[in-house]
């Protein structure tokens, strides 16, 4: 087992972890992604909450899995002596009157597979982060925590109060609710809820357009980027979880709940290459509800709360012990006060296609095309300005190379949209632009004694991110300086067979493990050369990183492959979709081939 065994459960509502050793529930945040905790084992084993299903004999065996093609789970137990049975965990979403029903509710069952063996039933909330004292109520059919947390069960209620173990002699149901309470026959609503989610996900995963290559990966890391969208407002969070540390020992402890322009655009994109076009709808929904709101800023944020709030003030709590007693626990992110100018690019390329696209036919053009062009032009505008970029350096600002690559892309594409808009002396102008721009950064960013482009203008340092600048269209693959850079990055960067995102020391020292992510782009990068064979067995070395479930986190340590980082995180999903697509067309595959 690695050191997070968890398998993931949502909705587009709310997100849960459960551990695959004892199907704990051990982080779930009510009633949306960004809410307080009411289950944070996570972040504390004593004090944190939890809800539990597990033998009463210590000496079973777990295994936990998806059931095919959804993020319904399943974690069984074999007891030597007594037999076996199943906690069958999946939070509802489903079409219903023209809508999709996605309750802020946990259903669990438990089924007997052999023999008659004893369980027990350890439910224990934890409201507003283990903050405050949660007092539970006995009622007729259900326990209530608090004023707002529900648990309806046909399980005795006496033996999970008690949390003393039973035999299980029949199936078992547990519906944890907030809010409004279930009313109404539990057996029926679990079946008739698991039935209708089950065929939701096995639809939305018909729907995928997946290669023809690492099926089964690809169709994971999507249904894991899938519960990553509040569907709600459209916004796409970083990962459902907070303060899992980058590594161990490390302070770099974040709050992922967030939407950060950039790492949405990169998950919308692969959302999109896999035909999933709702998403980037509603994505843009939120996107243009933001850009409308700050259009009188000076600059917008890099992130925002999943509701479009500004205000996301960092702070510790300090009474949690942390994961695995490595704090501190932070909530909030104080990176909302950074200047990021890449995030205008991002946003351009992300509106970009919709001017393009024959089908998607519920934009007005026009309207939308006012604030593409001034995203374009704070694009511009921004070229040159020092900022705190991709990887968010808290103390220093610079001329980034990553940043300065985004206001080129917002410039080049801006003027092909403004062409098909047939606003040709705006796209002679963006397009003269670009030009200037590209010149200064292939120039500027190039350090000719590393043979490398770094990390800031003028600088010595080298930075993953920049292995992009051939799939964002900066320079070719084939140019020497671009195969100089990703070979010498493979020495400067690579630890075995991991990247890091950068070696220099920052504010919180040195980086410790590979960003999984930067892996990936590597990985990208030596497929851009041609450099095919070693690519695919980096890639499918990390697919073998991945947890019991098929997912993958922020951060893997080099030294013991284990996972660090918050937990599922979409920029490793994408990696894992992209690389593969990539490969698909590098190994001359067809996608639909046998």
């Amino acid at each position: 087992m690695s050191n997070l065994d968890y398998g993931v459960i949502g909705n587009c509502q709310v997100i849960a972890l459960v551990n695959s050793k004892n199907a704990s529930i051990d982080w779930a945040c009510f009633p949306r992604f960004d809410s307080p905790s009411v289950f944070a084992r996570l972040l504390d084993d004593n004090k944190g909450g939890h809800f539990a299903i597990y033998p009463e004999n210590p000496d079973y065996k777990s295994h936990q899995y998806y059931l095919t093609n959804t993020n319904i789970l399943v974690t069984e137990y074999t007891c030597p002596g007594e037999g076996s049975f199943c906690v069958v965990d999946f939070v509802p979403r489903f079409r219903q009157y023209e809508r999709y029903f996605k309750p802020c509710a946990i259903y669990r069952k438990i089924i007997s597979l052999s023999g008659a063996p004893r369980v027990i039933i350890d439910c224990e909330p934890k409201l507003n982060y283990a903050k405050d004292e949660t007092i539970s109520r006995l009622g007729s059919n259900h326990i209530s925590y608090g004023d707002d947390l529900r648990l309806s069960t046909n399980a005795p209620l006496t033996y999970i109060m008690d949390k003393k173990a039973f035999k299980i002699e029949k199936d078992t149901y547990f519906a944890l609710t907030w809010g409004s309470p279930l009313e109404a026959p539990i057996k029926d609503t679990f079946e008739s809820f698991f039935d209708r989610t089950r065929e939701y996900w096995i639809d939305w995963v018909k729907k995928t357009r997946v290669p023809s290559v690492y099926q089964e990966e690809v169709i994971r890391a999507s249904l894991a980027l899938k519960l990553c969208c509040f569907s709600d407002t459209g916004a796409i969070i970083a990962a459902p979880t907070t303060s899992i540390p980058e590594s161990s020992g490390s302070v770099r402890n974040w709050d992922y709940r967030y939407c950060w322009f950039r790492d949405a655009y990169f998950t919308m994109k692969s959302l999109e290459d896999l035909g999933h076009y709702t998403e980037k709808e509603k994505f843009v929904s939120y996107l243009s509800n933001i850009i409308f709101s700050e259009r009188t800023k000076e600059y917008m944020q890099p992130l925002y709360g999943i509701s479009g709030e500004t205000q996301l003030t960092e702070i510790t709590l300090d009474y949690l012990e942390g994961f695995k007693g490595h704090q501190p626990i932070r909530i909030g992110n104080d990176a909302y006060t950074h200047q990021q100018y890449d995030l205008y690019g991002e946003m351009v390329m992300c509106l970009a296609p919709i001017f393009f696209d024959k089908r998607l036919i519920s934009y007005d053009l026009e309207k939308l095309f006012i604030d593409f062009k001034d995203l374009v032009e704070k694009s511009i505008n921004f070229f040159l300005k020092p900022d705190a970029g991709i990887w968010e350096f808290r103390s220093t600002d610079g001329i980034h190379t990553f940043t300065q690559i985004f206001c080129w892309a917002a410039a080049h594409k801006g003027a092909s949209v403004a062409e098909e808009m047939k606003h040709y002396d705006l796209a002679k102008e963006w397009s003269k632009k670009a030009d200037e721009m590209q010149e200064i950064i292939l120039r500027d960013a190039w350090n000719e004694k590393l043979g490398i482009f770094t990390q800031r203008f003028g600088g010595d340092n080298a930075d993953a991110s920049n292995l992009l600048m051939a799939s964002i269209g900066i320079i070719d693959a084939k140019d020497p300086k671009f195969v100089s850079m990703v070979h010498k990055y493979g020495k400067m960067l690579r630890k075995d067979d991991y990247i890091y995102r950068y070696v220099n020391e920052d504010d919180f020292g040195f980086p410790e493990v590979s960003f999984t992510i930067c892996t990936f782009w590597y990985i990208d990068a030596l497929i851009d050369i041609g450099e095919v064979d070693e690519a695919k067995r980096l890639y499918e070395n990390l697919l073998e990183r991945r947890n019991h479930v098929g997912l993958l986190s922020e951060d893997i340590d080099p030294r013991t492959g284990e996972l660090w980082g918050n937990y599922p995180q979409t920029y490793s999903q994408v990696g894992v979709i992209n690389t593969a697509m990539k490969l698909e067309k590098a190994l001359g595959k067809d996608r639909y081939s046998a």
